[in-house]
């Protein structure tokens, strides 16, 4: 298990790319 910090971080990081593709599969259409 990662430390509570980094396991929050990571979990920001995969929101921001997962809200970053949602953006771009919306304007692509």
């Amino acid at each position: 298990m990662l430390p509570p910090s980094e396991e929050k971080s990571f979990a920001d990081g995969l929101l921001h790319g997962v809200t970053i593709l949602i953006l771009l599969w919306f304007s692509a259409y």
